[in-house]
């Protein structure tokens, strides 16, 4: 497997607030990057700022906004999760609007303040659409060099939520999607649905997949599993994104080997990245990732290319040099010249020689114009 296209990362809640040493367990696993929280205010004092090296802020690093205590509700602090849902009600509450608007715009600044590369946005709330988005769209332009990520769940109803998002920012490349598969999603009832749901999302600048730990079930060794739906998901996605798509666990580990520690690796969630680099190295992935062509591409996937006309203007010696490496020209050319000879044969318009034992058919085949340049 090409360990360059599976980019695996951890979210622990408990572990959101100090990124140094939270990167250092999650790295001894395997992890590529981390989360943490954004700070609201710049009262709130960080000793991993100085403690981490800049690289890894820029490289490492995936910035999650969450709510401050002043919006949050009992429950929600009781519990240890928080996606943000309730920063984003209060923007749409008269009294907490102001100071919503405020703290929401603050971490993405101090994200951008630290090169963080992309930052985790809360779920689009069903009632409160518009005023979301609207208040999304005056971020992007601030926020150009930051990726921005929106919860979305795997739902017909909240990826056409994040569509109508989309087309209230005017379509901005910085604003993608981070999808994640519930535990309701049922393959034998559901296959045309899902495979219609993933062509969606393709279009919708999919940037991460997110499984938390609760998804997945338990084998007979007591190790994580997902269900053969999201398997079926998992597997058809990284066919189609595998090279692009960042993959995320979330959440605190629901699996436990009690007679080997070790297993679990410092961040006690390796067992998950394990799992899911397994289904990647299976080889109807690895047929589809792993191919010359397919790493030649890499670069390209998911960006408009403006046509190139090589005939009529002078190229750059590196495009020609791509051209020459496109697998689909040359096999239309063997198709083209095959079909060629065998139309000559039947027209028999190819030279033959013969002697007692054998006839032999000439044909002389020129490539022209094969050098790099104009």
């Amino acid at each position: 497997m090409d360990e360059g296209t599976f980019v695996g990362g951890v979210s622990i809640p408990q572990r959101s607030d100090d990124a140094y040493y939270f990167l250092e367990d999650a790295r001894s696993d395997g992890y590529d990057f981390i989360t943490t929280n954004l700070p609201y205010s710049s009262d709130e004092k960080r000793t991993d700022v100085t403690l981490m090296e800049s690289k890894h802020w820029s490289t490492s690093i995936v910035g999650m906004v969450t709510s401050p205590p002043l919006y949050r509700t009992s429950a929600e602090t009781s519990s240890g999760t928080d996606n943000g849902e309730a920063l984003v009600a209060a923007l749409n509450v008269d009294g907490l609007r102001r100071q919503a608007k405020k703290d929401f715009t603050f971490m993405l600044q101090w994200a951008s303040h630290m090169s963080i590369p992309a930052v985790i946005l809360p779920p689009i709330p069903a009632d409160n659409i518009f005023e979301y988005g609207r208040f999304l769209s005056t971020l992007i332009t601030n926020t150009s060099n930051v990726q921005l990520w929106l919860r979305v769940n795997f739902d017909k109803e909240s990826i056409q939520n994040f569509m109508m998002i989309q087309r209230m920012c005017d379509g901005a490349s910085n604003l993608g999607c981070i999808v994640e598969f519930g535990q309701n999603f049922k393959l034998a009832d559901q296959i045309g649905e899902g495979m219609s749901l993933l062509h969606q999302l393709i279009g919708c600048n999919l940037r991460a997949l997110v499984f938390s730990t609760t998804v997945f079930l338990s084998n007979k060794r007591k190790c994580p599993t997902l269900a053969k739906s999201h398997q079926f998901l998992f597997v058809e996605l990284l066919k189609r994104l595998g090279r692009t798509c960042r993959i995320l666990v979330e959440g605190s580990p629901h699996h436990h080997i009690t007679d080997n520690e070790a297993a679990m690796g410092r961040s006690r969630n390796k067992l998950y990245l394990q799992y899911l680099r397994h289904i990647r190295s299976k080889g109807e992935v690895k047929d589809v990732l792993d191919t010359e062509e397919s790493k030649m591409e890499t670069s390209y996937l998911d960006h408009l290319q403006s046509a190139l006309q090589p005939l009529g203007d002078h190229l750059e010696f590196s495009t020609y040099e791509v051209f020459e490496k496109d697998p689909v020209k040359y096999e239309k050319y063997r198709e083209a010249v095959e079909l060629a000879l065998l139309d000559k044969i039947q027209l028999k318009q190819l030279k033959v020689t013969s002697d007692a034992k054998s006839s032999v058919m000439h044909c002389v085949i020129m490539v022209v114009g094969a050098g790099r340049g104009p």
